[in-house]
């Protein structure tokens, strides 16, 4: 075969013809791989989608410079935060990025290692919030109602939670706020040194009926009137213990006590609705006994929680760079998180191990005074750790 260039004809053999098209072909081939990126097949390993603001949220690693970028630090209190955020690459404060932040299950040793199956679970988390979350105690006053109350007796106090006390008119918090009730007990000795204990179920949740009574004796005869004052709706059915075997079903009976002496006396009522509420006191049938009762009132504190174990912060910029979170307003009823799925990964660049979570979750998310809607966000993300 001859080839004209210049006027100059070089002749090839066509044995060689055959090794040329072959090699300009790898060579065209070996062009096309470096002029076009790598295309990303199948679903891609770090993604979120979702509603925000009323629009499309769709941010996927390894489109438009997007990558996922994990971290982790310890803060003050030695609690550990894992964090992923897919935003761009070489960019500080980009915009239309967004962060996810899981604090650990409990503060840890500085710069101490993590057992991640236990910090790290598919479960629902609540969310993290700066002023300390909406957590609360349930705080009861407790007023002696003993007959040296006034002082000049000693007091012992058993809230029926592990937990005692010595004193007076205690005030005491019970920090199991999914605690119905309690069995607290108060033991007096009056200055005389007479011992009396009393035992009560007192109710910390609302309910809607509640019952106490008061008595008045005749020491003369021994006799003792009892009045009911009950809240619920009528009408209520009422059942007396006595303490000495006998009963009644009076709303305010009057009893009669052939042996003088120290008797506990119990009250249960019924309303219309089945509502059932009970109360129980020591009787004193003689002056010359002693006899001791509380009454109590519950309230709610609120008692913030600086660590906040297992909340999620959600941080988001957008499209100007304003930043948007989570955490600066307390989270509606409607809003909430899940861990879906956990996987292991590999090593970010900076060598730190690195999970790969399935999340969903919706929450608000605020700047001042704006407030956005994150709806309906599921995908992957990363979250590193020590």
């Amino acid at each position: 075969m001859m080839i004209k260039t210049n006027k100059t004809y070089i002749h090839i053999p066509l044995r060689n013809l055959f090794w040329i098209f072959i090699l300009l072909g790898i060579s065209l081939q070996t062009c096309k791989q470096a002029e076009f990126p790598e295309e990303i097949i199948g679903d891609p390993t770090f993604y979120l989608e979702g509603q925000i603001d009323g629009k499309n949220l769709d941010l996927v690693a390894g489109l438009d410079d997007y990558y996922m970028k994990t971290e982790y630090f310890q803060d003050a209190l030695q609690v550990y935060s894992f964090s992923g955020t897919l935003t761009q690459l070489d960019c500080d404060k980009c915009p239309e990025s967004m962060q996810v932040i899981i604090r650990d299950v409990r503060a840890r040793e500085l710069a101490s290692a993590v057992v991640i199956d236990s910090a790290i679970e598919t479960k629902t988390y609540s969310y993290y919030h700066d002023k300390g979350g909406n957590n609360y105690v349930l705080r009861v006053s407790f007023q002696n109602q003993s007959g040296s109350g006034g002082g000049g007796g000693t007091y012992s106090w058993d809230f029926g939670d592990s937990s005692t006390h010595i004193g007076i008119n205690p005030i005491h918090d019970y920090t199991d706020t999914s605690r119905v009730s309690a069995n607290v007990c108060l033991e007096s000795t009056d200055p005389s040194g007479c011992v009396t204990t009393i035992c009560n179920e007192i109710i910390l949740k609302d309910q809607d009926c509640q019952v106490d009574f008061v008595h008045h004796l005749d020491s003369s005869i021994s006799y003792v009137t009892f009045m009911a004052d009950v809240q619920g709706d009528a009408p209520f059915d009422f059942q007396w213990d006595f303490g000495d075997g006998f009963s009644a079903s009076l709303g305010n009976p009057g009893y009669f006590y052939g042996n003088p002496g120290l008797y506990t006396v119990c009250l249960t009522v019924t309303d219309a609705n089945g509502c059932e509420a009970s109360i129980c006191k020591n009787i004193a049938a003689d002056p010359t006994f002693c006899e001791n009762n509380f009454t109590y009132e519950v309230q709610k504190k609120a008692a913030p929680d600086p660590y906040q174990f297992s909340t999620i912060t959600v941080n988001w910029r957008d499209q100007s760079g304003k930043k948007y979170t989570s955490a600066s307003e307390l989270q509606p009823s409607n809003s909430s998180f899940e861990i879906l799925e956990i996987l292991p990964y590999e090593e970010n660049e900076a060598g730190e191990k690195v999970l790969r979570l399935k999340v969903k979750f919706s929450c608000e998310l605020y700047h001042n005074d704006e407030v956005i809607q994150l709806e309906d966000a599921i995908g992957y993300i990363g979250i590193a750790y020590p």
